[in-house]
């Protein structure tokens, strides 16, 4: 069929006038999609997916460009009287990166269930410590011994009075071996003297299981001027931990005194004139540079 010119002209424009609806429509479609579905059907989702178990959930937050929307339903589902839930909206929140979720978390840590108090407990970080520093020294009083000692040991991160003398505080009246340990750390990442020279005089100890579970302690408590007490380390010969790969025949490990040189370039912000490697076995000649090194904080 031939179609006059005026025929075929209005046809084209009809056609036009589609395309550029359709694409519109897919446009928004889009639009739609790369906003991760955020709204209220998105929303409710969620709320549905979390009450029926399912952790579909937590594909649903991975796949939302602003999760942070989410943020205040997930915290009412972290309230609901079934632990399950509960535990689910909890992994929801961990996948959000936001600043009111470590508030979340800080409260989970009164959760009834004991499953879920120690992954909010997990799940928190000492750069969470500051903002939720209320929350976490209310705990220093949880019936949960993990709690308590996990809590002072984020405490330690606030860097501030107020927490420092809770600590304190607790410590006096505190039962619990594990947490008056973690208590007493926590303190020593505060600045107490008394309590740095307890950990530090752990590298004195003529044992190799001794200083390698110190290397930890120092490691969290962070002093640069603690790097000297660790001079006695670097002539341990002792057992560390294990550097070979499965495939290799014969398993290797590192010595006490290359994690000493580890832990130092960690504290000192790498001095030496050789890399420093979690693998590495030192030579003679690079143990003796981390002594003279260590002799030079001394003389300071």
């Amino acid at each position: 069929m031939r179609w006059s010119g005026s025929t075929a002209g209005a046809i084209a424009i009809w056609a036009a006038v589609v395309v550029l609806t359709l694409a519109g429509c897919a446009k928004k479609e889009k639009s739609n999609t790369e906003m991760g579905g955020t709204g209220d059907m998105v929303l409710e989702e969620l709320e549905q997916a979390v009450l029926a178990k399912n952790w579909d959930a937590l594909n649903i937050v991975d796949t939302m460009a602003r999760p942070g929307e989410a943020v205040s339903l997930l915290s009412k589902l972290c309230q609901n009287e079934d632990p399950d839930i509960r535990e689910l909206a909890l992994n929801c929140v961990t996948m959000i990166t936001d600043p009111n979720t470590a508030k979340i978390l800080a409260e989970a840590l009164a959760d009834e269930d004991e499953d879920n108090r120690h992954y909010a407990l997990g799940s928190l970080e000492g750069s969470d410590a500051a903002r939720v520093a209320g929350d976490l020294v209310a705990n220093l009083d949880n019936e949960d011994v993990e709690v308590r000692a996990g809590v002072a040991l984020l405490l330690g991160y606030a860097e501030e009075a107020e927490p420092a003398e809770s600590v304190r505080n607790r410590l006096e009246i505190e039962q619990s071996e594990l947490v008056r340990r973690d208590l007493k750390l926590a303190l020593a990442k505060l600045g107490d003297a008394e309590m740095k020279e307890l950990f530090a005089a752990q590298m004195d100890v003529p044992d190799s299981e001794t200083r390698r579970k110190g290397f930890e302690d120092l490691r969290y408590i962070g002093d640069r001027g603690l790097a000297p007490r660790i001079l006695p380390a670097l002539d341990d010969l002792g057992r560390a931990h294990l550097i070979s790969r499965k495939s290799e025949p014969q398993a290797r490990f590192a010595r006490v005194c290359d994690a000493a040189v580890n832990l130092i370039g960690e504290l000192c912000e790498q001095p030496f004139s050789f890399e420093i490697s979690d693998s590495k076995v030192y030579s003679d000649e690079e143990i003796a540079e981390a002594k003279s090194y260590l002799q030079s904080l001394k003389a300071e």
